[in-house]
């Protein structure tokens, strides 16, 4: 499973700035947890390059922009909540959305 990530209160603990992740979230400077295939070492410096992109994918730019959208489109969430490998947890959260705002449509 693959998952997008926030940044967390931590960054405002280890740098002494408080609203610093917020600010960063807000700018578009989240990352992306991705899931293992083949275990293995690897070394500061060690290139990584990436092989694929699955149909359906879509990038860590358009789901965060999507998803802090305050109305965002159901179509636009339900395009994510469709995303290959992207956690059972999102997937949840963006049918969640999904409902409450054809909910607050009718």
């Amino acid at each position: 499973m693959t998952q997008p990530r926030t940044p967390c209160w931590k960054i405002d603990r280890r740098t002494g700035c408080e609203g610093i992740a917020a600010f960063i979230a807000e700018h578009g400077c989240n990352g992306w947890h991705h899931r293992v295939i083949a275990p293995g070492a690897i070394s500061a410096g060690d290139r990584l390059e990436h092989l694929e992109r699955p149909p359906g994918a879509v990038s860590l730019a358009r789901f965060w922009r999507t998803v802090r959208t305050p109305r965002p489109l159901p179509a636009a969430l339900s395009l994510l909540a469709a995303a290959p490998g992207l956690s059972p947890e999102w997937v949840r959260k963006l049918h969640e959305r999904i409902e409450r705002l054809s909910r607050n449509e009718a």
